[in-house]
């Protein structure tokens, strides 16, 4: 359920760039897109903008509601970095990047094709690194 907001402890609002709820505890998704039922998982798309509030503050709100997985994307190093909580830590479980299949909690049994979610490199910007890597040999 993507761009889905959720509101814990009865008046904190979250809205993170995108949510999902296992279908057994939220089978519809609710009236005005505001769900009261904290999420199974939720990912965050990194930015420089919003880079210490989604890495800092977001991630110790989701701990401490009870988030159970929780997936950052940084778009700029291409790369996904999954975490599961535990005992109230965040625990780094993998890291994917580039062309990397995602198999990662809670999405573990269904590989995801990470080289669909980033934009192609500029053609100078891979001429240029082939460049370096010629003058090297």
């Amino acid at each position: 359920m993507p761009a889905a907001e959720f509101v814990a402890g009865g008046r904190e609002v979250f809205r993170p760039d995108v949510v999902g709820w296992r279908k057994k505890r939220l089978a519809t998704q609710p009236p005005g897109r505001r769900a009261s039922i904290v999420p199974d998982w939720l990912c965050e798309i990194i930015s420089p903008a919003s880079r210490a509030h989604d890495m800092v503050t977001k991630r110790e709100a989701f701990a401490r509601i009870g988030v159970r997985y929780r997936w950052n994307i940084d778009l700029d190093t291409r790369t996904l970095h999954a975490f599961e909580l535990k005992r109230g830590q965040w625990i780094e479980t993998c890291v994917f990047c580039d062309d990397d299949d995602v198999h990662a909690e809670p999405f573990a049994e269904v590989g995801i094709p990470l080289a669909t979610w980033w934009d192609p490199p500029a053609p100078t910007a891979t001429k240029r690194k082939l460049s370096r890597v010629r003058k090297r040999s």
